[in-house]
């Protein structure tokens, strides 16, 4: 709940209850150690984000604060990468995730495309699939980038429907991409499966160095 600074979970009975407080979060991701990782935007366009790390009892770590306009975080299948996405540029940060949760060699990683506003991709949530691929939601469309940076490939939402505000697989076979521009859900049949950031580390196929 970004407007009240709050973090809260749902049990599956449906009850809520607050897990950590003071964080504006945008972005959050949960691994299967159960490290939690959450994106906060500065308050106003031109102030930096931060990344933070939650511990299982809503103890709140600073990891970095050189973002800008941080969104959509994941967790590569192989535990090896930690990604956090910037909306007002066209990058999508790395860091090299560490096994006790530290981050460290952080750089830009992925490129993304822009619409004519320049550097502004409008970056939202972003999602693995098993093969390593990285799915981001832009204003472009739903952009695919393979595990060197480059974007393969861009789905738009069909018209008149515009920017990707958030997507997530699912299912249950997780072959089900899902995307909403905030008024609209859609769904995709995909021929890879998704990967789930709280499902134990999954080596990616190999797939050479071009």
């Amino acid at each position: 709940m970004p407007s009240q600074k709050r973090i809260i979970t749902i049990d599956p009975k449906g009850v809520t209850r607050e897990f950590a407080s003071g964080i504006r979060g945008v972005g959050i991701t949960v691994t299967d150690s159960g490290a939690i990782f959450v994106t906060e935007p500065g308050e106003h366009s031109h102030e930096p984000s931060s990344l933070w790390q939650i511990d299982s009892n809503g103890n709140k770590t600073l990891l970095d604060s050189g973002l800008s306009a941080a969104s959509g975080i994941a967790v590569s299948p192989d535990k090896d990468l930690l990604l956090a996405a910037e909306a007002s540029t066209q990058w999508i940060y790395s860091y090299v995730l560490g096994p006790d949760n530290t981050l460290q060699d952080k750089q830009r990683y992925f490129w993304l495309h822009t619409t004519d506003i320049p550097n502004n991709s409008g970056a939202q949530e972003i999602c693995y699939d098993v093969n390593g691929n990285l799915y981001v939601a832009t204003n472009m469309g739903i952009q695919v980038a393979d595990r060197s940076g480059r974007v393969r490939a861009i789905l738009p939402l069909p018209p008149p429907f515009g920017p990707v505000l958030s997507i997530c697989f699912g299912g249950p076979d997780f072959l089900t991409l899902f995307a909403t521009d905030g008024h609209k859900l859609f769904a995709r049949k995909m021929n890879v499966k998704g990967y789930a950031p709280w499902a134990p580390m999954q080596r990616v196929p190999f797939r050479g160095w071009g």
